[in-house]
């Protein structure tokens, strides 16, 4: 089964844009915290988690990110 969200990619720079905002709130709650990071790479786990990440056992989708590194595993 495909994710359940198929959003389109409208409502994916939304969702992406609403978590940039939470994530900037959190960061300025903690007082500190690295921003680049999290910030950049907003579009992609947006990407990943709402279109193209599977739910349904036995065809569950595994991601691994590295933000050192710049790179991602996703299968």
């Amino acid at each position: 089964m495909q994710n359940p969200f198929n959003y389109n990619i409208n409502e994916l720079k939304k969702t992406a844009n609403i978590i940039r905002q939470d994530l900037i709130s959190m960061l300025v709650e903690a007082g500190s915290g690295h921003t680049a990071g999290p910030l950049g790479m907003a579009d992609i786990f947006t990407a990943f988690y709402f279109n193209l990440l599977r739910y349904e056992w036995p065809y569950l989708s595994y991601s691994l990110c590295c933000y050192g590194a710049s790179w991602i595993f996703s299968s």
